[in-house]
């Protein structure tokens, strides 16, 4: 592993106004490497003083206190929503709810949204969503919790399978840590391609935690509610296909993915940005 892939990786975070971990920062790197020659890097880079270590962080030469603001702007954007979230990871069906974007990497400019990855129980995603959708709007909420991407238990797997996305995966913050954080990283053993050093569980921050409560599955209701329930579901999805593709008929099949239990809704995905950054920076034109 060359000491540049970890500037580069420092480099990355401070691109999207945030700042890694040297935990993150591991964890990132597109190589594998073992922890001892990893330590062994980066401390000749601080040394070196191509790097510096800040409270807990690694930022390139000239990079300051921003990643403190967008910070404390992350985690009062959360506290002002954690009311509302803890709602929604009571309504029925909800499995898990993780937190993603720039509220993950707590780098959220004012006035950001809250962007989420729910699990739904099987054959209910729709029914979920469209709960969902009905209670933000309730609450004046609906431009405020942004549902980007749901699947079900029995479509756990990604579709999307790039550097960007395990990044999203591997870097989501559970907020009802339970049995699925651990089944999603089981589902998705291809985000080991992309990140070779990554952990087999999600993070924990304690700050992001919610009231969670265990959920029984369908299995106790009768067959014939079960198929109506799957058929409404069904109803629902045909639905929001409908209603999508009218609205946003480029981006079908590529941004926003659609299924009986998945719904990618999130319309941009930055892999040919990460593609642009990490060619720029290897021909030494950025940073």
């Amino acid at each position: 592993m060359s000491p540049e892939s970890i500037v580069h990786t420092v480099a990355l975070a401070h691109h999207f106004h945030s700042a890694f971990s040297p935990e993150q920062v591991f964890v990132l790197l597109r190589e594998p490497v073992s922890r001892a020659t990893f330590e062994q890097r980066l401390a000749g880079l601080l040394d070196a003083g191509v790097l510096r270590y800040t409270d807990g962080r690694l930022f390139l030469p000239g990079v300051n206190g921003e990643y403190r603001t967008r910070q404390r702007t992350s985690r009062r954007i959360f506290r002002r929503q954690r009311p509302y979230l803890q709602l929604l990871v009571r309504l029925p069906w909800v499995r898990f709810v993780g937190l993603t974007g720039a509220n993950a990497f707590e780098s959220c400019p004012p006035k950001d949204d809250v962007d989420l990855f729910i699990v739904t129980a099987r054959q209910r995603l729709w029914l979920c969503y469209l709960g969902i959708v009905l209670v933000c709007r309730a609450l004046g909420k609906r431009e405020l919790l942004c549902v980007n991407y749901l699947v079900d238990e029995d479509h756990l797997t990604i579709a999307h399978q790039n550097y960007y996305s395990a990044v999203q995966l591997t870097q989501m913050i559970p907020l009802t840590p339970n049995a699925l954080a651990g089944r999603l990283l089981e589902a998705n053993p291809w985000v080991y391609r992309y990140l070779p050093n990554a952990p087999k569980r999600l993070p924990e921050r304690p700050f992001y935690l919610l009231k969670d409560r265990r959920r029984g599955t369908d299995r106790g209701h009768s067959s014939r509610r079960n198929a109506v329930l799957a058929w409404l579901n069904r109803w629902v999805f045909r639905y929001y296909s409908r209603r999508l593709n009218r609205k946003f008929p480029q981006a079908m099949g590529r941004g926003i993915v659609l299924g009986e239990g998945v719904a990618k809704l999130h319309r941009n995905d930055y892999q040919d940005l990460y593609d642009t950054l990490f060619r720029q920076m290897k021909k030494g034109e950025w940073p």
